[in-house]
């Protein structure tokens, strides 16, 4: 057991223990068991890049890759390569090669391992998907459209074997033993005797790959496709995405789940000597004892079950293992596992709920070399504080990191904590109509928390297109009045503990491209602010603001909608005028819109509609409605207001 001494006298414990949150933390050179126990694990280090997607990985460092399909060695230096072929499989039988290549399927073979020749098979295939040198001699292919098996060595067929149903996905061969997995039933055959036999079924349609254990264990591989079109062959991994399982086939005894995944699809299947290895398209490697038992869930009861992998999160696509170790190719990249590497550990970020005063850790493991903490307010982890190799932070979030020796492992950690000060929050702001100014009033204004109008209500003054022109003479109700040239900001704070609030708030102006470039910032203890538009420069800007209470602790940022600040007024243009027949089309353009076309006549005034018939935001057209069509002869003039009451007129004669 591993205890730092107690610094804080605290109130609250963060449990991290089991095998759900302890998974939650992120592994390098560590692993997750199925029992809740961290653990070291392999290191899996860059050695190099792989110029596609990983079909197959094989000992000797050398990777099948494709789009296109080739073969390359552990240089990348090709051994094959084929331009119109893109997905394929292949495997070694001593120096010679065997390789199905697809589409279209074929099958080619190189007794010297470059020399490759075309072997005939008894009919033809849409689709060879997988080859497999397990056997005593040669190798098997699976073969699809139609679906059957082949026993080739060299270019001699030994034998042919043709099963119902739309094709095979995979096969897997020991000795005599041999065993193949459809596409798209996810039933599994043995081939071996001469009458062919389904011994199981996979909970996926996808047989992807088959593991022989020994002449009763057999571990099958399944995938489910997402997308798949029915009556239609579904591409094979890694193309096809969704969730998979790992099943235990034995004779005369139920078929056992040993894994499933749900959004975490296997791509590669490997097995040593005592592990049957899955590698996933979240760059997670996942270890089953050959001697597992399954029991239905995910990470769970099975103690022969574990987890680690890389924290860059690339796709493992193709699993090796040769005398240095276990090579682990795919998303770009060539690994293999380090030895004298730091094994480490971080846990999930911990939340207080609150801000907190982090003190003691207490662990129970072995091996601990060192532990560290970081502290910060954003649960994305940005802004925190350095790795520390003593606790003592204040922040509302925690995360612990402890490295481990050779063979260390942890199962739970107790992270204490006092909470403290609880944050404020904004819990809206609001961008007044132009012309608005908010003043100071201590009947109306609560200066701590809130916008209060005791007499009115707030909303006579937000953004409404009859009012954007300003009254025809100044008002002042409850602090708020009309004046050009202002606009008001003001916004709601709440905290939790009742602490006096102040407020930092900025000014942004956005660019074209929706860039924001900070143009003045304010320190206030009042919960608005008024805007001196004619200050301002014509544009789009958009508002932000940050509480602060007593204590200092922060709220988060509460970001106002996009307004536009406009000093230029409409333009207009007559697009047709027919008094006779009532007929008038004007239309405007302005850099934000045009709320109000008005027209006078010496006795009334007409408001004109828009149209439609122009969307933008910025051009509008307006026409006269049409049950005043008969006032068009007696019109002399019109004048547009934008939201900010800038005007322009014209006039009809």
């Amino acid at each position: 057991m591993y205890i730092l001494p107690l610094l804080l006298s605290v109130t609250q414990v963060a449990d991290l223990q089991g095998v759900a949150v302890l998974a939650e933390g992120e592994s390098d050179g560590t692993a997750i068991t199925a029992t809740g126990r961290i653990e070291t694990a392999p290191v899996l280090l860059k050695t190099g890049d792989v110029p596609g997607s990983v079909l197959r990985a094989f000992p000797d460092g050398s990777v099948l890759v494709s789009e296109p399909l080739r073969w390359l060695d552990a240089k990348n230096n090709p051994i094959f390569s084929h331009a119109h072929k893109a997905i394929g499989d292949g495997c070694r039988k001593g120096s010679a090669r065997y390789l199905v290549a697809g589409p279209k399927g074929e099958l080619l073979y190189a007794a010297d391992g470059r020399k490759f020749e075309l072997v005939e098979l008894p009919q033809k295939h849409g689709q060879l998907w997988s080859v497999d040198c397990g056997a005593d001699k040669g190798a098997w292919v699976a073969a699809a459209e139609p679906s059957a098996a082949y026993h080739v060595e060299g270019t001699k067929i030994l034998r042919a074997v043709t099963l119902p149903g739309a094709g095979l996905r995979s096969v897997s061969s020991r000795g005599q033993q041999v065993y193949v997995g459809e596409l798209t039933t996810g039933r599994v055959w043995d081939v071996s005797p001469s009458r062919p036999k389904v011994v199981g079924q996979t909970l996926h349609p996808e047989v992807m790959a088959l593991a022989i254990v020994n002449s009763t264990t057999l571990f099958a591989l399944s995938i489910s496709t997402e997308g798949s079109v029915e009556g239609k062959i579904p591409p094979p991994s890694p193309r096809s995405r969704g969730g998979g399982a790992l099943e235990l086939l034995q004779p005369q005894q139920p078929q056992a789940l040993v894994w499933s995944a749900d959004g975490e699809t296997p791509l590669t299947l490997l097995k040593t000597t005592t592990e049957i290895l899955v590698g996933t398209d979240l760059g997670f490697v996942y270890s089953f004892s050959t001697r597992a038992k399954g029991d239905g869930s995910p990470l769970s009861a099975s103690s022969a079950q574990r987890r680690f992998g890389v924290r860059d999160q690339r796709a493992i696509e193709g699993l090796a293992l040769n005398s240095k170790g276990l090579l682990a190719h795919g998303g770009g990249l060539r690994r293999h596992a380090g030895t004298g590497q730091s094994h480490r550990y971080r846990s999930k970020i911990i939340d207080a709920g609150h801000r907190a005063q982090w003190g003691s850790l207490r662990t129970e493991s072995e091996g601990v070399q060192t532990i560290q903490w970081r502290f910060g307010e954003d649960p994305a982890g940005e802004g925190w504080t350095e790795w520390q190799n003593r606790p003592g932070g204040t922040a509302r979030y925690a995360q612990i990191e402890l490295q481990f020796r050779p063979g260390g492992h942890l199962t739970r950690m107790e992270q204490f904590y006092t909470p403290l000060n609880r944050p404020p929050e904004i819990v809206s702001i609001s961008v007044l109509a132009a012309g608005t100014r908010l003043e100071s009033k201590t009947d109306s204004f609560d200066n701590s928390k809130g916008f209060t109008l005791p007499d009115i209500k707030l909303d006579d003054f937000v953004t409404d297109p009859q009012r954007a022109a300003g009254p025809p003479a100044a008002e002042r109700r409850g602090g708020v009045r009309w004046q050009k040239g202002y606009r008001g900001v003001t916004w709601k704070a709440e905290d939790p503990d009742e602490d006096p609030l102040y407020f930092r708030f900025w000014i942004h102006r956005l660019d074209p491209n929706g860039n924001r470039k900070l143009v003045q910032e304010v320190n206030t203890d009042r919960p608005y602010w008024s805007l001196k538009t004619t200050s301002m420069a014509s544009g789009s800007y958009q508002f932000e603001v940050q509480a602060e209470d007593s204590q200092g602790v922060l709220s988060a940022r509460r970001r106002s909608e996009v307004v536009m600040i406009d000093h230029n007024p409409p333009s207009l243009r007559v697009v047709k005028i027919d008094r006779k027949k009532g007929q008038l089309i004007i239309d405007t353009e302005d850099e934000d819109r045009v709320l109000l076309l008005r027209c006078q006549s010496p006795s009334r005034s007409v408001d004109l509609i828009p149209s439609g018939q122009l969307a933008d935001a910025q051009i509008r057209r307006f026409e006269i409605p049409p049950a005043l069509t008969g006032l068009v002869e007696s019109l002399r003039q019109c004048e547009g207001v934008d939201p900010s009451g800038n005007r322009r007129s014209i006039r009809l004669d």
